[in-house]
């Protein structure tokens, strides 16, 4: 990570989202804070919205997070900025449209799995368990949209110390079991970044690379099409082939030497 980067993230509490989010949107997230504090609600900017801000990127996609239910509070938020809101998932979640920005509300959830590659069982839960359910580190910090609070920093899980050091942590030892996605997902991640997977994640990794086989193949193609995507898909292959990804969703195409030059 470039020197300017990590030294802002160091004994960071707040951020400032200037940086990275047009004025006009910062806006409305701010008239969505007063809205929500006015509920009696928190809101919170969430997952990879808060790591690109942190580490100078451009925020393309907003995610927010309530422990008021979405399905409460998104139409209130979207009356508040002459916006709509979409009708919520069975994930809890819905969109809420002003003009040509698309803004994702979710409500905060814990996630059980009843198999590895299920789909999760979720119900609402506090923005520590919401957190805690996530892929990684870098992606379970949150940061608050209040005004008396505005860009204040939850970081349960050490993220902001990891995207200083430029390293990819899960956040325990079952998430590739729970969520085998997540493992293609951390090839993406470690490549867009060019960050390492940390030491413990990397064994996991391995050690649960066959999980990807009870996955969907819907979703699987749906991962694979993102990691070809991506500015260094090549780069993304070659990891997921190390790895041993590749031959766990391809048989043994995935384990031809071939790949081996995309290295």
């Amino acid at each position: 990570m470039k020197a300017a980067h990590s030294d802002r993230l160091m004994n960071m509490v707040h951020i400032d989202f200037q940086l990275s989010i047009p004025s006009d949107l910062l806006l409305l997230l701010r008239q969505m804070g007063d809205e929500s504090e006015r509920r009696k609600a928190n809101l919170w900017i969430v997952g990879g919205s808060v790591r690109d801000a942190l580490i100078g990127k451009p925020i393309l996609d907003i995610d927010l997070v309530s422990e008021t239910p979405a399905h409460t509070l998104g139409p209130q938020l979207a009356r508040a900025v002459n916006g709509t809101a979409t009708d919520p998932t069975i994930f809890g979640t819905l969109k809420i449209k002003i003009g040509h920005h698309r803004i994702d509300l979710a409500t905060a959830r814990q996630e059980t799995y009843r198999q590895p590659g299920a789909l999760p069982e979720v119900k609402q839960g506090t923005i520590y368990q919401d957190l805690h359910r996530r892929d990684f580190s870098i992606n379970a910090i949150a940061a608050s949209l209040l005004p008396n609070s505005f860009g204040q920093l939850l970081d349960e899980h050490d993220g902001c110390a990891d995207l200083q050091s430029g390293l990819l942590r899960a956040l325990h030892s079952l998430s590739f079991q729970d969520d085998p996605t997540r493992m293609l997902r951390a090839t993406r991640y470690a490549s867009r970044l060019d960050f390492r997977i940390e030491r413990r994640t990397r064994y996991w990794l391995r050690r649960d690379a066959a999980y990807l086989n009870r996955v969907s193949g819907p979703r699987i193609r749906r991962e694979m099409e993102r990691m070809l995507q991506e500015p260094r898909s090549c780069a993304v292959l070659a990891t997921a082939h190390k790895l041993g990804l590749l031959s766990n969703i391809f048989g043994p195409l995935g384990r031809e030497s071939a790949l081996a030059t995309l290295e």
